[in-house]
């Protein structure tokens, strides 16, 4: 027999103003069928009331079905079903927090128990979490093994902290790390930080970045994590593969940018996020020297400035030859025209020129 009593997860009533769960709400109606199933519940463990959140959680209310004939051989076909849910409550008050979990699940999967016991006193928040719990204690794939694992090594647990463990990349699935990353939405993002290293970074394989995570794992920072890795990006995307297969070219990636920011005494090792971002990059020129930087422009790649050592000016006649051999190369290049002889008095001393400078076209 199917009850006609359906738990919306989103579904709240407040009483003297205090917010009701899901849970709350089913327990209200055993107890409106079931006279002192709440005062049962106020006086139960709190693993006994995350036991039976399950149950709730996981349909024994819509569906009492097998969880009646696990509990006493009688299924509720050709009861009313008020009846059937007076059934319920009073199967529900003579069992413990295993039993209970062990007639809703028809077992009782290792490290379930220890779960319900860390989550405290309050339910989880949504249904949904409950399943999800239920799902991950008895998959038997490797990958949702090692997330059990890491699961049952927590001091304390709640639908973030669980969230957290079942979102995050598996070569981050360390204790100490979930202590820092707290909910599913910080996983998510440092997910997209792990992935993004994996593009740029030859040297980012999973043993690689497993270690690096556990080294600092109790007190992890993921700016900090992702900052370490993006010194050592070497693979940026392509802007320019012309460019890049010139002999006379040579790609500065965050992993040169320091070197090659000394050897021209400038600031490129500031600008590591740009020369991964694979819209925006930078060329040593060795025919000048000159460093030539590009963006990718829907239209195509675009040079926005050449820069000499200690970027100085560089000389109109190296700049011109440089521009020569780049738009050789499908790289477009613009040229800014000079101030007016007669309007120069107008970009010099307290009006300045900086916006006459500011696209940088050398």
């Amino acid at each position: 027999m199917t009850i006609p009593f359906q738990l919306g997860t989103s579904l709240r009533c407040s009483i003297s103003g205090i917010a009701c769960s899901y849970a709350d709400i089913a327990i209200g109606v055993l107890d409106g069928v079931a006279p002192g199933f709440l005062f049962h519940c106020l006086q139960a463990s709190p693993r006994w009331r995350q036991a039976l959140s399950l149950a709730i959680a996981t349909g024994v209310l819509e569906n009492p079905d097998e969880f009646l004939v696990r509990v006493n051989g009688e299924a509720s076909e050709g009861r009313p079903w008020k009846a059937v849910q007076r059934h319920v409550a009073d199967a529900l008050r003579s069992l413990t927090a295993k039993e209970i979990v062990r007639a809703t699940l028809g077992e009782t999967p290792d490290g379930l128990g220890g779960c319900l016991a860390k989550l405290g006193d309050q339910p989880m928040r949504d249904s949904g979490s409950y399943v999800s719990l239920v799902g991950l204690m008895t998959s038997t794939e490797p990958e949702m093994k090692l997330r059990a694992r890491t699961l049952l090594q927590l001091d304390r647990l709640d639908a973030d902290r669980l969230s957290a463990v079942l979102e995050l990349d598996p070569i981050a699935l360390f204790p100490d790390l979930l202590r820092r990353v707290r909910c599913g939405l910080e996983a998510r993002r440092l997910n997209q930080r792990i992935n993004a290293i994996r593009l740029v970074c030859s040297t980012a394989t999973d043993d690689a970045l497993r270690q690096s995570i556990a080294d600092r794992s109790i007190a992890f920072r993921g700016h900090e994590f992702a900052e370490a890795w993006l010194s050592r990006a070497d693979k940026p995307p392509v802007i320019c593969e012309a460019i890049d297969l010139h002999s006379d070219f040579e790609r500065v990636t965050p992993a040169t940018a320091e070197a090659v920011g000394r050897e021209f005494a400038n600031c490129l090792r500031t600008k590591m996020g740009g020369l991964a971002s694979g819209v925006w990059g930078a060329y040593v020129w060795r025919p000048g020297p000159l460093i030539a930087t590009v963006t990718l422009c829907v239209e195509g790649p675009l040079l926005t400035g050449i820069y000499g050592h200690g970027n100085r000016m560089v000389p109109a006649e190296h700049a011109r030859q440089l521009k020569g051999v780049l738009t050789g190369l499908g790289v477009r290049c613009f040229t800014r025209r000079d101030v007016p002889d007669e309007l120069r008095v107008l970009s010099v001393g307290r009006f300045g020129d900086a916006r006459v400078n500011e696209f940088e076209f050398d």
